[in-house]
């Protein structure tokens, strides 16, 4: 997020919202490519072992970056789609100002990682 943040720095920004109860910093994405636009938030990795929502929340962030984001293979970018699907694409990446927090749990994240299952 942070490099994202960099290399679109005209539209997207890094929120810190707080810290977990392990000291971990609970971090978004700010992403607007104009003012005055509504919110969309996006919420994941709420849940410890919810070990998909935080890429799928990554995943959306690159698509309101304008990203294009490739196809089932990882190849792609913008040619990976037909015309209308990417204009679709861009348009709602374009509507809203995104708030996006890819991780909620970073401790519940960490944990199922490195103790669930481990003796």
């Amino acid at each position: 997020m942070r490099s994202k943040a960099q290399e679109h720095a005209a539209i997207a920004s890094l929120l810190l919202i707080g810290e977990s109860s392990e000291g971990r910093p609970l971090l978004g994405l700010r992403i607007a490519h104009k003012r005055n636009l509504p919110i969309a938030v996006i919420e994941a990795g709420v849940h410890a072992r919810e070990w998909i929502g935080p890429p799928t929340a990554l995943w959306v962030a690159n698509e309101a970056l304008g990203g294009g984001g490739g196809n089932a293979s990882g190849g792609g970018g913008p040619a990976a789609y037909p015309n209308e699907q990417l204009d679709t694409r861009l348009q709602i990446g374009r509507a809203f100002e995104w708030h996006i927090f890819p991780n909620l749990n970073p401790d519940g994240y960490v944990y199922s990682y490195t103790r669930v299952g481990k003796a």
